[in-house]
């Protein structure tokens, strides 16, 4: 049984002035109604959305970490951008010091960081171009028709609540999906299981009508 909250739920953000404009005072009621029901007094979101210069960076950070593939169909273009350099690096590093096989080509030149973020993000546009924004990754869902948030399970207070907390968001019928932090068990057809440890939260954005035109409502 969750315990009651007799405090307002606080919602933090690792990076605010990057990532709380991007989510709307409508995503934060939804948030704190589940966090009541659950007994939560704190969470922190870590990440909201993602332009494609931060898309790519995000996944040159997780290829730098050695994270392993993380990404389905058009990420897995993305992430291979990075895969293929390492390999080079992997190449080049065994033939400083084992010697290059004369009967063999040598390995290409290996890519700068910058480099490599420059050609991911133009491999993100490409993809856009034939599928639309957001076929690499739903952070890139324009905030004003959907809010994509990923919080930090490990910041989820108490943290025995975490369980209630999932059950909650899971049963608001204002949440289209969510992922579960990578190892968990889905039980709802709402769920995914996230290949990092993120809990990952879409909700979509309301509409109103001013006249005969309908506009975004981000308020």
């Amino acid at each position: 049984m969750p315990a009651s909250v007799t405090t307002s739920p606080t919602i933090e953000f690792a990076n605010r002035a990057r990532d709380e404009p991007h989510v709307s005072g409508y995503s934060k009621t939804i948030l704190a109604t589940c966090m009541k029901r659950a007994g939560i007094q704190s969470v922190t979101i870590t990440s909201t959305y993602r332009s494609a210069s931060d898309q790519a960076r995000v996944m040159l950070d997780n290829a730098d970490k050695q994270s392993g593939w993380m990404y389905k169909a058009h990420g897995h273009e993305v992430e291979k951008v990075a895969r293929d350099n390492q390999a080079v690096v992997a190449q080049v590093q065994k033939g400083l010091q084992n010697g290059f096989d004369a009967k063999k080509p040598l390995p290409g030149p290996t890519k700068t960081r910058s480099q490599l973020q420059s050609e991911m993000i133009l491999k993100i546009h490409e993809l856009e171009r034939k599928f639309g924004v957001g076929c690499v990754s739903k952070h890139q869902t324009d905030p004003k028709k959907m809010n994509v948030i990923d919080i930090d399970p490990k910041s989820v207070q108490p943290a025995k609540a975490l369980g209630d907390f999932i059950k909650a968001l899971t049963g608001d019928l204002h949440i289209q999906r969510i992922g579960l932090p990578g190892g968990a068990k889905k039980y709802s057809e709402k769920h995914f299981v996230e290949s990092v440890g993120c809990l990952h939260v879409e909700i979509p954005q309301p509409l109103v009508f001013h006249g005969d035109r309908r506009v975004d409502n981000i308020v």
